[in-house]
């Protein structure tokens, strides 16, 4: 992610901008830590195979001994089969749970729990042969048509105002913000 993309989303607050590219690095960072350790696994696996391979060619002849080095050789095989079957099923997920929030856009949930349970509504919706060549965007309607309590209202959100007497004191702006939030014309 760039900067610039966050910048194009109308987010103007250096702050913010900075925490959203930490995290994004901090996940980067994560993903990167993890691929590292599969490599590892799958090396370690790769060795134990070849080690296997070996043996059964040098190995004396006797058919159970053999046997029993070519079903550990088939169960790792089938292991790693498996493990790069979960691997890109995982990365797939991950891509489209990534366009599912770009087409969700910049709406906030009232909660994780509701987001995730959006996003999987999404997904299970995708799937369906009568939603074919529809985009996130027309079934996150569908599914949140005439639902309260799925988003946050902006209206809501609020200023923070210090208390009064809290010894902070107040300037022209923190005053017009208390008069604006009151509802009250500004002083002339």
């Amino acid at each position: 992610m760039k900067r610039d993309f966050i910048e194009s989303l109308g987010i103007e607050d250096k702050e913010v901008i900075d925490k959203i590219m930490a995290e994004n690095g901090n996940d980067i960072n994560k993903a990167k830590g993890e691929l590292e350790a599969i490599k590892t696994q799958l090396a370690d696996k790769e060795k134990s195979i070849a080690e296997l391979n070996e043996k059964i060619k040098n190995y004396d002849g006797a058919d159970d001994k053999l046997k029993e080095l070519q079903e550990k050789v088939n169960s790792y095989e089938q292991a790693e089969k498996e493990r790069k079957e979960a691997e890109a099923k995982a990365e797939a997920d991950k891509v489209l749970t990534q366009t599912i929030l770009e087409g969700i856009g910049d709406k906030q949930f009232v909660n994780d729990y509701t987001k995730d349970s959006i996003i999987n509504q999404i997904k299970v919706e995708l799937k369906k042969t009568e939603n074919e060549g529809k985009g996130t965007k027309e079934i996150l309607e569908a599914l949140t048509k005439d639902k309260e309590g799925i988003f946050k209202n902006p209206q809501q959100a609020g200023v923070k105002i210090p208390p009064a007497g809290s010894g902070a004191g107040t300037n022209d702006a923190d005053m017009a913000k208390m008069r604006a939030v009151m509802g009250l014309p500004p002083i002339k």
